[in-house]
């Protein structure tokens, strides 16, 4: 199951290895946690049937140090939340010095969400 082999595969990365995950498909906020639907989700057991993306992945690549991970989610959630990294446009709020001291970092982690702005 999704739920438990994604968290095992990050267990298996060593430092310096590359993480990259992408996922299409839905997502939403809901019981305090961001879920992702799998294959098998089923829309009379939601909660049964979906993932905690804090849960099967985010938390995983927070305890796995010296991983380089790059996480694309392109879900339809404008909800979702994440406490990997802080939200906010890297590149146009990215300050020369903040730049430069990501560029010579030895510990690297991104987290692209594809949704819409809640207005």
């Amino acid at each position: 199951m999704f739920e438990n082999d994604l968290p095992y595969m990050i267990r298996q990365l060593s430092p310096g290895d590359r993480f990259i995950f992408f996922y299409a498909g839905h997502g939403f906020y809901a019981n305090g946690t961001n879920r992702l639907t799998t294959w098998d989700t089923h829309p009379g057991n939601l909660a049964g049937t979906t993932v905690s993306l804090e849960d099967v992945l985010l938390k995983p690549l927070k305890d796995q140090q010296g991983v380089d991970s790059l996480v694309f989610i392109d879900a339809c959630a404008a909800d979702l939340k994440t406490s990997l990294v802080q939200a906010r446009d890297i590149v146009g709020d990215l300050t020369p010095s903040e730049f430069e001291a990501l560029v010579q970092s030895t510990d690297h982690a991104a987290v692209f969400f594809g949704l819409s702005a809640r207005i």
